[in-house]
């Protein structure tokens, strides 16, 4: 047991676990509200929306919704892989860059989901649907993209993580969420590809301290 919590030690990066316990209490206050009110006036407020975000110009949207998700197994999944993968990314980029990457690539994710979901509205002529998301999980794959980038840049590894574990990991995910429904694919490639950009940018090989 001492050699489990000396292991998960090494996870524990502040701004990670900040971005993870702020999730953790945003559901708790969903949940809250929902036995008082009897509906998700959380989702209700904050959910990403392509029509509330470009016609309705609510776009706040594109990043609160990274802080709501659709229930206790959506959340456990999403803090799971991002508290393993933020870690890392975290001790390489610097706790402010890393939340630059996460932040932004979920609002890139969104800005993709949006456009892609109006374009969708538009084509489909049978069935008008008008989606709503939430979930960390389009900046997850923004930290996700750094992390791979981060395992090239240091010759295919970084903390025993090596890049065709990466990469592994990916299609798996990806595939995953293309046969599944109720997925944000759209969200999840655009934080993908951004956090990968994004870690290009941002990462110092010489001042990394990994």
């Amino acid at each position: 047991m001492k050699e489990f919590f000396s292991e998960m030690k090494k996870y524990l990066a502040p701004c990670n676990i900040c971005v993870i316990l702020g999730c953790i209490l945003v559901f708790i206050l969903g949940e809250i509200l929902y036995q008082r009110n009897g509906y998700g006036i959380l989702d209700e407020k904050f959910a990403l929306n392509w029509k509330l975000v470009l016609e309705d110009k609510e776009y706040y949207r594109t990043l609160t919704y990274m802080f709501l998700h659709g229930g206790i197994v959506h959340l456990f999944s999403n803090m799971f892989v991002l508290f393993f993968v933020g870690g890392t990314v975290e001790r390489a980029l610097g706790g402010f860059r890393y939340l630059v990457n996460y932040a932004a690539s979920g609002f890139v994710a969104a800005l993709v989901s949006v456009y892609y979901n109006r374009w969708l509205y538009f084509k489909a002529v049978a069935e008008k649907t008008m989606v709503f998301s939430v979930g960390a999980s389009g900046a997850i794959f923004g930290v996700v993209g750094a992390l791979l980038w981060l395992a090239i840049a240091n010759r295919g590894h970084i903390e025993g993580v090596s890049t065709r574990r990466m990469i592994l990991f990916i299609l798996l995910s990806v595939y995953e969420g293309f046969t599944s429904s109720g997925i944000d694919n759209a969200a999840h490639l655009g934080g993908l590809l951004f956090g990968v950009l994004s870690a290009m940018i941002l990462y110092d090989k010489r001042k990394a301290g990994v």
